[in-house]
């Protein structure tokens, strides 16, 4: 038996046990969640059955007209999301001034599953603690946890994910991978979340503390850069910009909604002139027509704010990593801890995290070339 494939038996078991529990229970208020997670066994198992990477955690709104995607945005905007969209916006005065590498070549290797398994561990154990690689270990060495597809295709946004199910205590990993040099990355950052995060201790997205759930996978991916400037003997700076650069798009395309909002009319039409006022204030190309929005539109709103305010904090905890480990895996524990609150900046101050009150001091520092 592959060590590396889901059981697809367990996924079935698994399954009708959730269903059965749905049945009994189904007008109580967990029924929604129980039918949540059996639609993602469904897709686990459609995964496992077909060795595909096919799945439904891609969040992004491809194939939606243009007016559908603008009702989107306005409906997005809310008091809830409104002060971190401002402090990413003001972000991009930092980023924006700042020389990065934007020509990248995530080029093609031929690393199997076994070589992505022990690149990771020599990651957890050069980077992390002893506790995290014994962590890291025993994941491992357990049977049908991890299921990894390899597609000659880029299958969807999301290369790797990590699901829960609080029901039945279980926690599971997906890599896609394509044999490109982004491969490497992937693991990490979902074995971040695995570790980080308690099955029983579940996202509530009606709560602000949604936006710091991409914390630990943003530092593993922060991490990870530094990790392969030690180790690669070519393009050891690729990570680093890589995640530079996501973020820099991520801040970009806010500031271009943010514009775009501004120039509606009363009907919901663009009036392009005072758009391309705004977005070259900003030194931002102009944009013809519809179509050349779509593509800085197609992501929700409060997933774009979620991986950039991930991270801003990421940046800030690699500060407090380079003096003390234990210390800054002691925060990130904190803040993936807390999953229903509201006030997360003060549980970020709580925790040493600063960008918010210093002008990005850390970030500034970062992402300098």
């Amino acid at each position: 038996m592959n060590k590396y494939k889901w059981d697809l038996q367990e996924l079935r078991v698994n399954k009708a046990m959730l269903e059965h529990a749905y049945n009994e229970v189904k007008d109580l208020e967990n029924s929604s969640d129980i039918l949540e997670n059996i639609d993602g066994y469904q897709n686990m198992i459609m995964m496992a059955k077909k060795n595909s990477c096919l799945n439904s955690f891609d969040d992004s709104y491809n194939d939606i007209s243009f007016n559908t995607l603008i009702d989107l945005l306005l409906y997005s905007y809310s008091k809830k999301n409104l002060p971190y969209l401002d402090i990413l916006l003001q972000s991009f005065l930092v980023v924006n001034k700042m020389d990065f590498n934007d020509d990248l070549n995530n080029y093609w290797i031929d690393a199997d599953n076994n070589e992505i398994i022990n690149f990771t561990y020599d990651f957890f154990k050069e980077m992390t603690t002893p506790k995290m690689t014994s962590e890291f270990l025993e994941v491992i060495n357990k049977k049908n946890i991890i299921n990894i597809n390899y597609s000659k295709d880029k299958a969807s946004d999301y290369a790797g994910v990590t699901i829960f199910d609080r029901f039945l205590n279980k926690k599971y990993i997906s890599v896609n991978r394509s044999n490109h040099l982004t491969d490497l990355s992937i693991l990490p950052h979902e074995m971040f979340h695995y570790i980080f995060n308690d099955v029983s201790n579940t996202i509530n997205g009606s709560y602000n503390s949604y936006y710091l759930t991409e914390v630990e996978g943003a530092l593993a991916n922060i991490l990870f850069g530094e990790y392969f400037i030690k180790k690669a003997s070519d393009d050891k700076y690729f990570f680093k910009d890589y995640y530079k650069l996501n973020y820099v798009n991520q801040v970009s395309d806010l500031v271009i909604r943010n514009g775009l909002l501004d120039a509606l009319d009363k009907r919901k039409k663009v009036r392009f002139n005072k758009l391309n006022k705004y977005v070259e204030y900003y030194d931002i190309d102009k944009f013809k027509d519809e179509n050349d929005l779509i593509p800085y539109l197609i992501y929700p709103e409060e997933s774009i704010i979620k991986y950039a305010l991930s991270y801003l904090v990421a940046v800030d905890l690699l500060e407090i990593y380079k003096k003390d480990r234990e210390k800054a895996f002691y925060h990130l524990k904190n803040i993936c801890f807390n999953k229903r609150t509201d006030s997360i900046l003060t549980l970020l101050r709580f925790n040493e995290i600063t960008f918010m009150d210093d002008g990005y001091y850390n970030l500034k520092k970062y992402i300098k070339k």
